[in-house]
């Protein structure tokens, strides 16, 4: 993807209070990452000239550092996609759940995230622990029909209501 065609677009936005542009270089080799996909989408953009990339929601980047651009009209934020095996995701998602109070509405889907971290470590039985938590919760929030709670399956194919 092209930095230059890129650094223009933000110099000649509208800033005002509280906006800064910002270009964002990331870095992210598809041989280290499998489990977060990313895509070129340039063939699909709007515009034919631009290149494109998605990244899947949930990837995580480390952060490599920040600083303006040589004119001082940008921020650039330099990242890195992690590898599969580069993070620690369960210590991030339990310093998360530690942070949520009981009736935030975060902590059914930190509970079902778990659940599936669980899953993809192949731990069924820890997977469907978070899974029901997450199935009570919204249960206590949403105390209706059994019919509107979705049924959440682990890796092994098991369903739970």
């Amino acid at each position: 993807i092209d930095k230059k065609k890129a650094l223009p677009f933000l110099n000649s936005c509208d800033v005002g209070d509280n906006i800064e542009p910002v270009l964002f270089e990331i870095v992210a080799n598809p041989a280290l990452v499998t489990s977060k996909p990313f895509a070129d989408v340039s063939p699909y953009s709007e515009f034919a000239d631009e290149s494109e990339a998605l990244f899947m929601l949930g990837s995580i980047f480390r952060l490599q550092n920040v600083k303006r651009s040589s004119d001082g009209k940008v921020w650039i934020v330099r990242m890195t996609l992690c590898s599969d095996d580069e993070h620690d995701l369960k210590q991030v998602f339990i310093d998360m759940k530690e942070q949520l109070s009981l009736d935030d509405p975060l902590l059914g889907d930190l509970y079902h995230d778990l659940g599936r971290l669980a899953s993809s470590a192949g731990n069924s039985d820890k997977s469907m622990e978070w899974r029901q938590k997450a199935i009570a919760l919204k249960k206590q929030k949403q105390p209706t029909s059994k019919s509107t709670i979705p049924k959440q399956s682990s890796s092994t194919g098991k369903s739970i209501e």
